[in-house]
């Protein structure tokens, strides 16, 4: 029985952990270029609650491809899941409206260095200009509870991907 609880788990945590194909739609092009440059994740149950946080390098070629997409077309995030709403990309800064989503993606607690600077880094990109965003959301109550955010660093050439979930 334990083996297979935890065959289970690691399906699950496999199965929610981000790939590059998952992103393709996201973006509007194909992002096998893409290196892991950091990856995160704690899930602290089965029903999805829980952070995770990955960056990611892109060539100039892809950077290039994904700001035309955003700039030049109707390219739009696909659509969202029944119970979640989504903001379409957008230059940073974030709305002010939306500062439940930059609390979620930089106040998620860990003795992990580099995570906490790369979520300084975020707050940074969110409220800075000429990089861009996009992410879903879920309010209950009119508050922001879980979000899956996407954020183009254009200077650094980076991804930002968090989830979160409560």
């Amino acid at each position: 029985m334990r083996k297979v609880l935890f065959i289970g788990l690691f399906i699950m945590l496999v199965s929610c952990s981000e790939s590059k194909q998952d992103f393709t739609n996201v973006f509007g092009t194909n992002i096998e270029t893409m290196s892991t440059d950091y990856s995160y994740v704690d899930y602290l149950s089965f029903s999805g609650e829980g952070y995770s946080m990955a960056s990611y390098s892109i060539s100039d070629e892809t950077l290039s491809t994904i700001i035309n997409n955003i700039e030049n077309s109707d390219f739009d995030l696909p659509k969202a899941e029944d119970k979640y709403s989504k903001k379409n990309w957008a230059k940073t800064p974030l709305a002010k409206k939306y500062s439940e989503v930059e609390l979620l993606a930089t106040s998620y607690s860990s003795d992990k260095e580099k995570l906490t600077n790369i979520q300084k880094k975020i707050k940074q990109l969110l409220n800075s200009n000429n990089n861009y965003h996009s992410f879903y959301y879920r309010e209950v109550s009119e508050n922001i509870i879980d979000i899956e955010l996407f954020i183009i660093d254009v200077e650094e050439k980076k991804i930002y991907y968090v989830s979160h979930s409560v």
